[in-house]
């Protein structure tokens, strides 16, 4: 399951424990509608992530290159061990914007 939610100009997107290819097609939806909506800055909330597919990646490059095309921004935000070890095996950690938690990243965002 995706949860949402808005924070001044940030969106929250919160996945709940496998971040597989149903919630990277749910998240990808999301994404696409709040960006016509006009948000630009989103925080993905790794917290509660227990595995983290290549689908699950996809949906971090695309939301970052989406967000990027718009002069957006994205980060990651909490993550799990799960989550850090993946990251850390495909060596993306260097690739995006991790921060200890949500409330730093909307911080963050919100300047």
């Amino acid at each position: 399951m995706v949860d949402h939610e808005v924070i001044g100009n940030v969106v929250i997107i919160r996945v709940a424990s496998n971040f597989d290819i149903n919630q990277s097609l749910e998240v990808d939806a999301v994404v696409v509608e709040l960006i016509r909506k006009g948000f630009d800055r989103f925080v993905f909330d790794l917290g509660n992530i227990h595995y983290l597919s290549s689908s699950g990646i996809r949906s971090f490059v695309e939301t970052l290159r989406q967000t990027l095309k718009i002069k957006g921004r994205m980060t990651l935000a909490n993550p799990s061990d799960p989550a850090v070890k993946i990251l850390t095996l495909f060596d993306l950690s260097g690739h995006f914007h991790i921060v200890e938690n949500v409330d730093t990243a909307v911080k963050e965002l919100n300047d």
